[in-house]
């Protein structure tokens, strides 16, 4: 820092390491960054305005996504109905796609999930 200038405003708070590994628990298991702040009794903007902790919270977010697709394709052969719930309310799937052709037009293409399901990996559908 230059001579003559003093820093302005509060210092920066420090997590301890219990703080973050709560933080990352709570991140993974889907809670947002208000929910995170609120039950560790941390201003939400303390939360919102630290990099570093931004970058935590999005890691162990990601890795709770590769976490379910991962539960989901060993779930779907058994429990079809969760995996169609975690793909849709987790990860952002859908049975309805919108396809552009090189034409003019959307061509719509919707995916019809029935109830018939292999019992194995190997078996035809």
């Amino acid at each position: 820092m230059a001579e003559g200038k003093r820093k302005v405003g509060k210092p920066k708070r420090l997590f301890t390491p219990e703080e973050i590994e709560e933080m990352e628990l709570m991140a993974f298991a889907g809670c947002q960054t208000g929910t995170i702040a609120s039950n560790m009794g941390i201003p939400r903007p303390t939360l919102e305005s630290r990099k570093d902790i931004q970058l935590i919270l999005t890691k162990k977010r990601a890795e709770r996504k590769l976490w379910l697709r991962q539960a989901q394709n060993k779930q779907c052969l058994t429990n079809p109905a969760m995996a169609i719930f975690l793909g849709k309310n987790e990860l952002s799937q859908s049975d309805r796609k919108e396809l552009v052709p090189s034409g003019n037009g959307l061509i719509s293409l919707t995916v019809n999930v029935t109830k018939t399901y292999a019992k194995n990996a190997t078996d035809e559908l």
